[in-house]
């Protein structure tokens, strides 16, 4: 599904971004110019490494702790970590909190 992306800027505008050369991609991604699933998925095709999250999660009915996981960005972090460990969430007014720290490889 993310192949179909087009690109909305550039020398290679409306082109699907499969069709895109991955060198432009790489030149996008340094330059901060994707963003969102055009960013994940050029990031992907490029094999780029994920970055590393620590996600405190507190206030839920079942998955209250802390955790590790390597993701793209925060969202997708958050989205695999419900998946992986089937957080379930409340819905009461305070809710399920997730605390989120991008880890710094030194």
């Amino acid at each position: 599904m993310n192949s179909i992306i087009k690109l909305k800027f550039g020398r290679y505008k409306n082109n699907m971004l499969k069709d895109v050369p991955k060198e432009y991609l790489r030149w996008c991604l340094d330059n901060k110019l994707l963003k969102g699933r055009a960013m994940l998925y050029a990031k992907q095709k490029l094999s780029y490494p994920k970055d590393r999250y620590k996600i405190e999660v507190e206030g839920a009915v079942i998955g209250n702790g802390t955790y590790y996981v390597e993701a793209y960005n925060k969202e997708t972090a958050i989205t695999q970590l419900r998946k992986e460990v089937n957080i379930k969430s409340t819905q009461s007014f305070c809710g399920t909190s997730f605390k989120i720290t991008e880890l710094h490889n030194k």
